[in-house]
């Protein structure tokens, strides 16, 4: 008897498989009326959905109650969501964290509209969140048990890491069905500019100026309008107590591609130039300016819709006036010409600010 006692523990042994030790890091399912929110946005995204709003559309998968507990209440499992802007798309982040802040899981998504990200990220976090099992009737309960009801459907699967919440199919998945409710599409960002300027290869001269101007964003595409004008910079030296200065003032048109932080132009300038001779009967000559160019630019989100720009422009002038200048008001007086530059470039610097 003993043996065969022995003999069935040891088959036992052999065949059941061995107990899993839980793991101190693992962490804490998400559950339903038990988690805390976390939700962050950051510089230039204040037109995006509130928190209130990601708690309501999350609510949609919970029967229409709130999954998450009331800010500043405890919760023995927490999320946060940050939602950033990438230059002309969005950002969202959803993290699971400890009481101790360690990030546990983490998700990300991108999208051009920032309300469609964060019914996205809605969608995720009501797949993350598992529903509060309906409390069992006391033992104790005279009541007679309700009617069954039809099965309810399967919830859904616990939260594991690293994956948050589903895979690249399904994320796309819900993003199409959430772009085929978002209409019309938001009206485009605007955006004011405005700076200092330097020319080179323009004058004898560095040319110092002033820009200003405003810019509609189009997703990845902006079209900008821009006044600009360079302050007198010396253009003729007639002797060692005499030269001539060349000033602009024009309007420019810029087509631009963004992206991220980046875009790159085309420039068309218009405007006049201004050769200003001291001395003689006539001071200012005039010309008419026209150019055509390319421009590189870089955006620094500085915060609350601020930013700092940096450009350089090369640009090309198809019209070459050419100044002559007497050098005194007499007959037959010498003469020195100053010719338009093919080719000069600027540099720029300043702040812009979008709604």
């Amino acid at each position: 008897m003993r043996a065969r006692l022995a003999f069935t523990a040891t088959l036992l042994a052999l065949l059941l498989p061995p107990r899993e030790e839980a793991r101190a890091d693992a962490p804490v399912r998400l559950v339903e009326g038990d988690v805390t929110l976390d939700y962050r946005r950051g510089p230039s995204t204040a037109a995006c959905p509130s928190e209130a709003a990601l708690r309501e559309r999350a609510a949609d998968a919970f029967d229409f109650h709130d999954p998450f507990v009331a800010r500043g209440q405890p919760a023995s499992s927490h999320m946060r969501v940050e939602i950033e802007r990438l230059g002309s798309s969005y950002r969202g982040t959803v993290q699971q964290i400890d009481d101790a802040d360690h990030v546990l899981a983490i998700s990300t998504e991108e999208h051009a509209d920032c309300d469609a990200l964060v019914w996205v990220i809605a969608h995720r976090v009501a797949l993350a969140v598992l529903r509060r099992p309906a409390p069992s009737p006391s033992k104790s309960d005279p009541t007679p048990p309700p009617a069954p009801l039809p099965a309810p459907p399967p919830a859904p699967a616990p939260f594991a890491p690293p994956v948050l919440l589903c895979d690249a199919t399904c994320a796309d998945q819900i993003a199409r069905s959430i772009a085929a409710r978002i209409a019309p599409p938001p009206p485009p960002a605007l955006t004011l500019l405005a700076g200092a300027l330097l020319t080179a290869g323009w004058a004898a001269d560095v040319g110092p100026g002033a820009w200003a101007g405003f810019a509609y964003h189009f997703d990845w595409f902006s079209i900008g309008f821009e006044a600009r004008g360079t302050f007198p910079a010396r253009a003729i030296t007639f002797d060692a107590r005499r030269s001539a200065s060349i000033a602009t003032v024009s309007a420019a048109v810029l087509p631009c591609g963004t992206w991220r932080v980046l875009s790159g132009c085309a420039l068309l300038e218009v405007g006049s130039y201004m050769l200003l001779v001291p001395s003689l009967t006539t001071p200012t000559v005039h010309d008419t300016l026209v150019s055509l160019g390319l421009r590189a630019a870089l955006d620094a989100p500085l915060g609350a819709g601020f930013s700092a720009r940096a450009f350089a422009d090369l640009t090309f002038h198809p019209h070459l006036p050419v100044f002559t200048v007497h050098l005194t008001n007499e007959p037959g007086s010498p003469v020195r010409k100053w010719v338009t530059p093919l080719i000069s470039g600027a540099l720029g610097l300043g702040v812009s600010w979008s709604r």
